[in-house]
């Protein structure tokens, strides 16, 4: 299917793996590639500041709203 995830053809169960073998000092591969997992995370980087842009631009409209009625009251 993609992304390190299996799905066996049509119905058919998975096979046993028999000859699955472990070996310490070893690395495993990655299952993406370096430029996509920085691109990814500068991504949600600019995602998350532009958030917080919003809510203190919010946040500051809240404030002088408040500070307007309370002048006039």
């Amino acid at each position: 299917m993609g992304s390190s995830l299996y799905k066996p053809l049509g119905d058919q169960p998975l096979p046993p793996a028999t000859n699955s073998q472990i070996h310490q000092g070893f690395l495993e591969d990655p299952t993406g590639s370096d430029a996509a997992e920085m691109v990814s995370i500068m991504d949600v980087s600019r995602n998350y500041e532009s958030a917080m842009k919003t809510i203190h631009a919010i946040d500051d409209n809240q404030n002088q709203t408040i500070q307007a009625f309370t002048l006039n009251a």
